[in-house]
């Protein structure tokens, strides 16, 4: 079983990079229950991202990405991203999240993770077509796009599977991993 002060001691890596960035304050208005005619998994349960929960997701985070994320990008996720990123419980346990943002029409993911044991039940998915459905429902939304490691095959199916598209290979992109370069997907939204 996982313990988190345990992924909490092991993990480590390098740093990433915040961007700044802005919400539009045009609030999506999705009737209430609108996740669960998504294909909920079963004894899933999804809640946005909150100051309660962020110390799990910064744990979530550790156990699931090479890359170490500073304390700033946690608070811009209090402070700014919260209106775009979700947590999944199964059976009460935070065992993935889907962290994005808004920005000048398009919607960035940052992260998107799901705890190793919790694999393949479909929690990925279920936080993917969340975050889709919202923002196709923002009328200044047009796309959604994100940065995936060139290496990382199974997340690049994975998006692939979903409409993303590659618009573009970036050349170390992730400056302190080994594996640097990442490619750009690309998802309208209209």
């Amino acid at each position: 079983s996982y313990s988190f002060c345990t992924l909490l001691e092991e993990r480590g890596g390098p740093m990433a990079e915040v961007e700044e960035s802005h919400i539009d304050p045009e609030t999506p208005q999705l009737e209430a229950g609108w996740e669960d005619e998504l294909g909920r998994p079963e004894h899933v349960k999804v809640s946005r991202l909150d100051e309660k929960k962020i110390e799990v997701i910064r744990i979530l985070h550790r156990a699931t990405f090479p890359v170490r994320y500073p304390n700033s990008f946690y608070e811009f996720l209090v402070e700014v991203a919260a209106e775009w990123s979700w947590v999944a419980e199964y059976k009460d346990v935070v065992v993935g999240a889907i962290c994005c943002k808004y920005t000048d029409g398009k919607v960035y993911i940052m992260t998107l993770g799901v705890l190793e044991p919790y694999r393949n039940l479909g929690i990925a998915s279920y936080l993917m077509r969340i975050a889709t459905k919202y923002a196709q429902a923002h009328p200044k939304v047009k796309y959604m796009a994100l940065h995936v490691q060139t290496t990382n095959t199974l997340a690049l199916e994975f998006y692939r599977a979903k409409g993303f598209k590659v618009h573009s290979t970036i050349e170390k992109y992730y400056s302190r991993l080994e594996d640097s370069s990442a490619y750009l997907l690309i998802k309208n939204t209209e």
